[in-house]
Parts: C-alpha cells; structure tokens; sequence
C-alpha cells in the first residue's frame, strides 16, 4: 500500500506542468485592508482604494530564459474597459521570473467602467512566445462604413 501511495505521489510530482505566464484579476474594496480585519491603525482606512487590478507572473526555466535573452524580451499587457476603452503597457522583461501588478483604482475605475477583459503576451524580439488571455478576450476588427 505504502508502495503504491508513493508511486502515485511521484508521478504527480514529475507530471506537473507550471505555466510560464498567469494572469489573475482582484477587486479591490475598502475591506481589502488586512488592518480592517486585525483592527490595527491604518491611515490608509481613512481614503481607501476602490478598483482591480491584475497580477501577471511569468516563470521561464533559465535554460529557456538563456535562450530568448539573446534579443528583446518585453510583457505587453493589455486591458479593455466598461466604456469600450482599451489599455496597453509594455513592460522590460530581464528576469526569467517576475511579477507585474496593472491597477486601475478610484476614479480612474469609475470613469472607465472597470476592466472588462484582458490579456497578456510575451515577446521575444516581436514575436510571441507565451500568452494568456481572459475568458471573453476577442480582438476588437474595425470595419470602416
């Protein structure tokens, strides 16, 4: 049995697969705050942040990193707003990990009716190597009447 359990265990281990490039949107609310929870004094309570944003992680192994380091390696992230609006920011890559947070907070979330969908790439010298986008992402086609 013990066999057996320990079979499955490295199997799973070995089988894993980690995403290169994740994604993940948060609304952020007044109780965001851990010190609205604990209790503790917070200045930041007193004009909180209302809004999203999204955390992009990338993750390469360094043996792929090596390789596309020989060029121009760039996140671009792409964001498409309530009001139809869209966003794009390009970020430097020069590390095979890293995080990147997009906000839209307060107003600017108001005014833009929040973010609807998103998307994120990974260039390498223009080319995409790695991508991910939100369930509902489509391309937006321009048809001139």
């Amino acid at each position: 049995m013990r066999v057996m359990f320990l079979v499955i265990v490295i199997a799973l281990l070995v089988s894993c697969n980690r995403e290169t490039l994740v994604l993940q949107s948060q609304y952020i609310y007044p109780d965001h705050l851990a010190s609205v929870h604990a209790g503790t004094p917070d200045p930041r309570k007193e004009n909180p942040d209302i809004g999203q944003r999204l955390i992009i992680r990338w993750a390469f192994t360094r043996e792929v990193f090596r390789e596309l380091k020989d060029g121009e390696l760039t996140l671009v992230v792409s964001a498409r707003f309530g009001v139809g609006d869209d966003d794009v920011k390009e970020y430097p890559i020069e590390k095979n990990r890293g995080l990147v947070i997009y906000s839209l907070l307060n107003d600017q979330y108001f005014q833009k009716g929040g973010i609807v969908t998103y998307k994120a790439e990974i260039l390498h010298n223009g080319e995409v190597v790695e991508w991910w986008h939100h369930q509902v992402w489509t391309e937006i086609i321009d048809v001139e009447i």
